[in-house]
């Protein structure tokens, strides 16, 4: 079924199970600029229901026949079945292989041709489904090569642009399978790279942080075509084998042998054998006035919200702002109109920023209307020019490839992905389906953002890798008001890896009647929401300036627990403890001076510093 618009040419395939059965819809939307798909099931807004994998082939045979064309894609096969040639393709894309059930007919035809589309991802597709019908039994596998197509080109192009298809087959060469390439071991500033050709894949483990004499161990990360399979995992060299009998294990049990083709056992052993060998030869003695130092400072996309090359992670309840606040984000980025509506907000110094919307919840109406209506609060005219992604199931992982092409391709400097639980597609509390998320979003764009949802006691939802992964965390909650079309946000940093954490911030939205949304910056010591969480140090400051601005220059330490506990709306008795604590570590760094005569306390002549980010021993338990 086709459907044709001004922008856009939808066609939609059916998907079948391994017995036949119509279990679904895949939906490919042929854009101006490219092309993009979707999964549905028989309903509309369903999911699919299983993996791509697990799916028939498109026109599938239901016996062998004397020759088939494999291609990729249902509108390549299309084309050729038109043209007279019996042609079977896949339909999960180049990231995917079909599984064994899915081949097995394919295995027993006389004569399987294979044509990967023209690119890297398009060979490597072919060549695991050219290992998977060879371990099937098949004997005679030939891969067509068109020799003048262009980047990307499949047999669709091939048949519009007249080639004699008949000729490439008679031409296709044999295909045998691959015997595996050396180990290429090379140094690095950190360590070692060990890295294999093998199934059509690119294997590479990298071992740093080398450790030991004796028993020599260090962290090791593996990665297949680019993307990590892990996070930096504890691995022995030498001496003790249980750690490294877990680590193959794993490895074994989520990329096994007979479906990837890559023996863990040997590479790593060979790997490991190489390395022990370069290890232990002595390098020669420096002097450390030789060694150059390379001070590293945090760089910002966004300050203090986005660092640059690395994941910041946002989650609060629903209904919170958290999706606008990110367009608010993304389109200060894009039209650089911080203004002193923004408070203390800087953004960088590159104005080239491409940002790409990756999103498993919401229509690309909704994000454009709401992206309208704030560059209409910017007083801006028109439209924003940040890619939106749709993506209808599967998890951002499996579809890491295809959505780094697209990053690639326009040139993305920024993703956003909303949200974290759609984007798994599995259980959040399992470090196994967080993990590959996050290493896969890393190697689709070092500088990402990730919109994720709390749970019931208002922490972020699913397992502790989540904070392990993230290198900023932002916690996201909105006021109880009843002020008709205002928003107040509280935002609290309660991770940063490379930068001192930043203080907590008070946003208000404000929806106009002509749909403009505007977002303001104001003190957190002014929100109703963020002034009872603030710092005990940062409160005692506030009461001390307020009765100074109130003619009151020395305050009893009585009447400044009252303050701090009205602020906290908590009675005095639960925050006495915390305020004679902290006015006594003021007194000493010099923020507070005691008059002797009457005990009271006063403020340096000098002006109090910025509100500081809580410590450990100025938060009082609530």
């Amino acid at each position: 079924m086709t459907t044709s618009t001004r922008d856009f040419v939808d066609t939609t395939y059916e998907a079948h199970d391994l017995s036949g059965k119509h279990v679904g819809y895949h939906l490919r939307k042929e854009l101006h600029d490219g092309k993009t798909f979707i999964w549905t099931g028989l309903s509309e807004n369903s999911k699919l229901g299983i993996p791509v994998s697990d799916l028939s082939l498109y026109k599938f045979l239901k016996e062998p026949q004397p020759y088939v064309i494999i291609a990729e894609g249902e509108k390549a096969v299309d084309a050729l079945v038109e043209s007279g040639f019996v042609s079977v393709g896949t339909q999960g894309g180049a990231h995917s292989t079909p599984c064994d059930d899915a081949l097995s007919t394919i295995a027993q035809c006389d004569q399987v041709y294979l044509w990967p589309d023209n690119d890297k991802a398009g060979l490597d597709h072919m060549a695991r489904i050219a290992m998977a019908l060879h371990r099937l039994g098949a004997t005679e596998i030939s891969v067509i090569n068109w020799p003048d197509a262009p980047g990307k080109a499949d047999a669709f192009e091939a048949v519009e642009s007249n080639v004699d298809i008949h000729k490439l087959m008679v031409d296709a060469e044999p295909f045998s399978p691959s015997v595996a390439s050396e180990i290429v071991v090379e140094k690095t500033p950190g360590g070692y790279t060990s890295t294999l050709l093998e199934g059509g894949r690119e294997v590479k483990a990298t071992f740093n942080r080398i450790t030991g004499a004796n028993k020599i161990q260090c962290e090791v990360m593996i990665t297949l075509n680019g993307v990590p399979t892990s996070p930096p995992t504890e691995y022995k060299l030498n001496g003790s084998v249980s750690s490294r009998t877990t680590f193959l294990s794993d490895l074994n049990k989520r990329f096994p042998q007979r479906e990837h083709y890559i023996n863990w056992s040997k590479f790593m052993t060979d790997s490991v054998l190489e390395i022990l060998e370069r290890y232990r030869t002595l390098n020669p003695p420096i002097s450390l006035k030789d060694v150059e130092i390379v001070e590293s400072e945090a760089r910002w996309r966004l300050k203090p919200f986005i660092l640059d090359n690395q994941v910041t992670v946002f989650y609060g309840d629903g209904a919170t702002g958290k999706s606008y606040l990110m367009l608010w984000l993304c389109l200060l980025l894009e039209n650089r109109v911080i203004d002193s509506r923004h408070g203390s907000l800087t953004l960088n110094q590159d104005p080239s920023e491409k940002i790409m919307w990756v999103d498993y919840e919401t229509e690309a109406s909704s994000v454009a209307l709401r992206s309208q209506n704030i560059l209409k609060g910017f007083d801006l005219p028109g439209a924003s020019n940040i890619l939106y992604q749709h993506m209808s199931g599967g998890s951002l992982a499996g579809d890491a490839d295809r959505l780094k092409e697209e990053v690639e391709r326009h040139n993305v400097t920024l993703v956003i992905v909303d949200s974290l639980g759609m984007a798994t597609n599995g259980d959040l509390n399992e470090a196994a389906e967080v993990v590959p998320f996050f290493n896969a979003l890393r190697s689709i764009c070092p500088t990402a953002v990730v919109i994720s949802h709390s749970n019931k006691t208002g922490e972020y939802f699913g397992s502790s890798f989540i904070h392990r992964e993230a290198r900023s965390m932002w916690q996201i909650q909105k006021a109880d008001q009843n002020v008709p079309g205002v928003l107040e946000l509280g935002l609290w940093n309660l991770k940063a890896n490379d930068t001192e954490l930043i203080p907590p911030k008070a946003l208000r939205l404000k929806f106009e009647d002509n749909g403009a949304v505007k977002f303001e910056d104001f003190p957190a010591i002014e929100s109703e929401l963020v002034a009872p969480r603030l710092p005990v140090r940062t409160l005692i400051r506030e009461v001390l300036l307020q009765d100074k601005r109130e003619g009151h220059h020395r305050v009893s330490v009585e009447m400044i627990t009252m303050g701090v506990a009205r602020i906290k709306k908590v009675a005095t008795e639960k925050v006495q403890p915390a305020v004679n604590d902290s006015i006594t570590r003021m007194i000493a760094s010099g923020d507070l001076l005691r008059n002797p005569g009457d005990q009271t306390i006063s403020l340096p002549s000098l002006p109090p510093p910025d509100i500081e980010p809580p410590t450990k021993d100025s938060e009082v338990p609530l």
